[in-house]
């Protein structure tokens, strides 16, 4: 295993991100935390990686590469 540098974290996407699509905050992630936004798991259990039209809704999370858990 890799013991240095960035690593996958998933949290909750939090209620200010409800209808804003995974491009715009792919951008707001990276300018505020420096973590590439890479994929997003649905309540209904799917994980949809890099998806091209997602609009996030209630119940998603997020998968993202960065140097530590981030708070959203």
């Amino acid at each position: 295993t890799y013991q240095h540098g960035n690593e996958f974290y998933r949290t909750n996407v939090p209620s200010h991100w409800i209808g804003k699509n995974f491009n715009e905050l792919f951008v707001q992630l990276k300018t505020t935390h420096n973590a590439i936004l890479v994929a997003v798991h649905r309540i209904s259990g799917e994980m949809v990686v890099n998806p091209a039209n997602h609009t996030f809704s209630e119940g998603d999370e997020i998968v993202v590469i960065a140097e530590h858990d981030i708070q959203l």
